[in-house]
């Protein structure tokens, strides 16, 4: 049986029609996280100046 919170993302995805195979959410996941990490390598000068996020 699904938690409230796991109750509330099912309804949440149901109504906004995000009902993707979780295959492709990952990739979408992935994608995002790789844009943080370009973005905070490109602040820091790729590594060559500290960086306070």
């Amino acid at each position: 049986m699904p938690n409230k919170f796991q109750a509330k993302v099912k309804n949440f995805m149901d109504k906004n029609n995000l009902n993707s195979p979780v295959e492709n959410r990952m990739l979408d996941f992935f994608d995002e996280v790789g844009e943080v990490a370009k973005e905070i390598n490109k602040m820091s000068g790729y590594g060559t100046k500290k960086t306070k996020l």
